[in-house]
């Protein structure tokens, strides 16, 4: 979790000591030996441990699609089994539902390995044939004040962009809660992002 936001890393860490399997519980277990961090375009991350013997394990998470994309399997009351396509569907369903209600929500998956020094190079390359663990949505309130420095701004006359790598959920969502009006302004399309680049390095 080292690459999150402080605040994700926090609620993650006091969610997994609050249900018995916090850090301490695999220290001198488990050991990390890599990681491929986030990225807007995979939209996941993953971390390499390796176990006792020659046992390892990836653990990856990020945006429901990204991991639910990756995985073959799924885990149900700690038994594995195959990851149908109508529950990978009710799977994003419910996925999306959670966007709408949470400001970030994070699928988790893993995958057992079969320990190599090759594996160490590239983990990225093992973000297949996963099994899915589940989904924990984090909901954070606005910062004190936001609303009215957004109504400021926008008397002022000035252009207010937020941009963002959450999913399109969190961020309309976002957009909603910061600002007074009903129906804030349509987010720019892909194509018209670097104009609007230009015209701000002008």
């Amino acid at each position: 979790v080292e690459a999150m936001e402080p605040l994700t890393k926090q609620a993650l860490l006091s969610l997994a000591n609050d249900i018995g399997v916090g850090v301490g519980r695999y220290q001198g277990v488990l050991a990390k030996t890599g990681e491929c961090p986030y990225d807007s375009i995979r939209r996941r991350q993953s971390a390499l441990f390796r176990g006792q013997g020659d046992s390892g394990s990836l653990f990856v998470i990020g945006s429901g699609e990204a991991i639910l994309n990756q995985c073959r399997l799924m885990q149900i009351h700690g038994e594995e089994d195959v990851l149908q396509a109508r529950q990978r569907g009710r799977l994003l369903q419910v996925y999306e539902g959670m966007c709408k209600e949470a400001t970030e929500v994070i699928a988790v998956a893993y995958r057992k390995l079969v320990y190599t020094d090759e594996e160490l190079e590239n983990p990225q390359a093992l973000e297949d044939e996963l099994v899915f663990l589940g989904m924990i949505s984090f909901r954070d309130e606005l910062t004190v004040g936001i609303r009215d420095a957004v109504e400021q701004c926008s008397r002022a006359g000035m252009r207010l962009l937020l941009m963002s790598d959450y999913e399109l959920a969190d961020v309309f969502r976002l957009a909603r809660a910061a600002c007074r009006r009903q129906n804030p302004a349509p987010m720019p399309a892909d194509g018209q992002l670097p104009r609007l680049e230009d015209d701000a390095g002008d």
